[in-house]
């Protein structure tokens, strides 16, 4: 009794012995993503030199889909206009911001 009682605990001690080891060896995660080097700061412009913005309004017939696409280095813009009726491409609109004049 006494020796059956000395393997039951000496193999519990076994396994939390090595259960511990086990645990010691694994390497931390890291829960912080990596900051991005290619893009900087929010409203800076100076990172390529056309930007765009991409605007979505519904319809009950249709989506209408509008970009704004603009030079960063002299501010000439262009506006194209797409919806889902025709599907078809993107075309320029009528309408444009005025550009600063050279």
């Amino acid at each position: 009794m006494k020796n059956n009682f000395l393997q039951i605990t000496l193999g519990i001690s076994a396994l939390l012995l090595s259960g511990a080891l086990f645990i010691k060896t694994l390497t931390p995660a890291s829960a912080t993503p990596p900051t991005p080097v290619a893009f900087e700061q929010q409203g800076t412009s100076s990172i390529g030199k056309y930007q765009i913005d991409l605007e979505v309004a519904n319809d009950p017939d249709a989506v209408y889909f509008y970009a704004v696409i603009w030079n960063t280095e002299n501010g000439e813009n262009s506006i194209y206009a797409k919806n889902s009726k025709t599907g078809g491409e993107w075309v320029p609109w009528t309408y444009n911001i005025p550009s600063p004049k050279k």
